[in-house]
């Protein structure tokens, strides 16, 4: 059995639905499938499910990429990290190139519903994080653990939409 052979560790993945597929066309050859074939039923998914319609988001469980996942569906994430956005999506507003790097980020023209909880949930994420201090309405100072840590914060939410017509505006304190 597979559990056996992953235990020996001659365990080769199968993928199930290249056999089902075939099994599946086999008989919509052969007309057994609710008298359908494969041209109007629109797929042979379709013919899984007797031409009820398969809804995109729903998978079974064992089938993401065609490997054995143990009837464990791996994490999905709903929303990509800061990091793996593309830098040419971000319309970048800061100010790096006329400050010198430092382990403290200074946030300016937030507008007056955005606290200090509101921020540190969008830093947090960012290795490095120590706090968010609010001065006065409509500015922050976020501190990190050094510049490395600072300045992936500052490329990564830079330009960061916090409303629909306010942006996060990022630039090295000065010191």
């Amino acid at each position: 059995s597979d559990r056996v052979a992953k235990m020996d560790g001659t365990y080769i993945p199968k993928d199930r639905r290249v056999a089902k597929r075939r099994k599946l066309e086999e008989a919509a050859a052969a007309g057994g499938v609710g008298g359908g074939d494969v041209a109007t039923m629109g797929s042979v998914d379709a013919l899984a499910t007797n031409g009820a319609p398969v809804p995109p988001t729903t998978a079974s469980v064992g089938d993401v990429g065609g490997a054995e996942t143990n009837g464990i569906n791996p994490p999905t994430m709903t929303s990509a990290p800061p990091s793996a956005i593309p830098s040419a999506a971000i319309k970048s507003e800061d100010n790096t190139s006329s400050s010198t790097p430092s382990n403290i980020l200074f946030a300016s023209d937030l507008p007056a519903e955005c606290n200090d909880m509101m921020l540190a949930m969008l830093f947090q994420v960012y290795a490095g994080y120590k706090e968010v201090r609010l001065p006065r309405p409509g500015a922050a100072f976020i501190e990190f653990d050094d510049e490395h840590h600072a300045t992936l914060a500052l490329k990564g939410l830079s330009g960061f939409n916090l409303t629909t017509n306010d942006r996060l505006n990022l630039s090295y304190a000065k010191v």
